[in-house]
């Protein structure tokens, strides 16, 4: 996936689509591009399943590997 705003940019973006455990995986370089991704992943599945119930979940790296 590209950005376009992001090309030449040092912030980095990666979205995975994880099928087994039906989750999408956001991970962001910065907690606001952080917030923009999920709100646009969440208006697009309301959007696309207005029936479907979503959970989000936010999972910061610990430095102990934890």
């Amino acid at each position: 996936m590209q950005i376009p705003n992001l090309v030449g940019s040092k912030q980095k973006i990666l979205v995975k689509l994880l099928p087994n455990d039906s989750s999408i995986v956001v991970q962001c370089s910065s907690l606001g591009l952080l917030r923009d991704a999920c709100c646009t992943v969440e208006e697009m599945a309301i959007s696309l399943f207005p029936s479907l119930s979503l959970s989000v979940k936010v999972l910061f790296p610990y430095t102990n590997g934890e």
